[in-house]
Order: C-alpha cells, then sequence, then structure tokens
C-alpha cells in the first residue's frame, strides 16, 4: 500500500495500477499587518492556515474493464458532496483528517460508445480541524 484517504486505498498490483502522482501540500501562517505612521508596517503571527494537498490521478480502465475509471471519480465527488471528513496516510505517515475542497476530472480517452477509458482527475483536500 502506497497510501490510504478512507476506504480509497493506493497501490500497484499485478491486476491494477491506483496510485497518484505530484502530490502538493502546502502549509501557510497567518500575520496581521499593522499600519504605523511615519514607519514601515509592523507584522504579528496570528497563527496556522490549514494544510492543504494536491495530487492528480490517471485512471484508466484496468483489466478486463473490471475497474471503471468514473467508479474512483463518483466516489470522490459522493465524499466531497456529503462533506465527509477522510484520514489520508501515506506509507507510514499519518496527515490527519481531511476534506475534498476541488475534485476535477478530465475524460482523455473515449471510445465510440461513450465509455470513458482514461481520465486525469486532480484532487484538492484541506485540513480539516
Amino acid at each position: 500500500m502506497i497510501a490510504i484517504l478512507q476506504d480509497v486505498i493506493f497501490e500497484v498490483s499485478n491486476l491494477f495500477v491506483n496510485t497518484f502522482d505530484n502530490l502538493n501540500r502546502v502549509a501557510k501562517t497567518r500575520y496581521a499587518t499593522h499600519e504605523i505612521i511615519g514607519q514601515k508596517p509592523k507584522l504579528e503571527f496570528i497563527g496556522f492556515e490549514l494544510d492543504e494537498i494536491t495530487f492528480e490521478m490517471n485512471l484508466t480502465r484496468q483489466l478486463f474493464g473490471f475497474i471503471d475509471p468514473m467508479w474512483q471519480v463518483n466516489k470522490l465527488r459522493e465524499y466531497m458532496h456529503n462533506k465527509k471528513v477522510l484520514n489520508f496516510t501515506m506509507g507510514s505517515t499519518v496527515y490527519g483528517q481531511y476534506v475534498i475542497e476541488n475534485v476535477t476530472d478530465k475524460a482523455t480517452n473515449i471510445d465510440n460508445h461513450g465509455n470513458i477509458y482514461k481520465v486525469l482527475l486532480t484532487v484538492t483536500m484541506k485540513e480539516y480541524n
């Protein structure tokens, strides 16, 4: 297992590849700016922003069509619409709880019957605190 997002398992096996690329994690701080007459403003540390994680998945219909790429897209969209709080772990590192803020999918391979064979999926999650 490479990673797990609630019950979505990212792994590579002899039957299929279900993993992600370009994992980006953003951590930010918050500062207030206090204006001072005749001088440069002063910054005051307020706190930390919630972390944000974005990753891409290249989903392809796998061996004998057992895995439909839209199944995974729809599952992640369902989590987003239901405002589900998801546990995210990669390897032995527990990143914590996240909610999905954005799911973008782009069908890149469609047959003449409208079946989708390949989807580029981008998911953005925000830390749930």
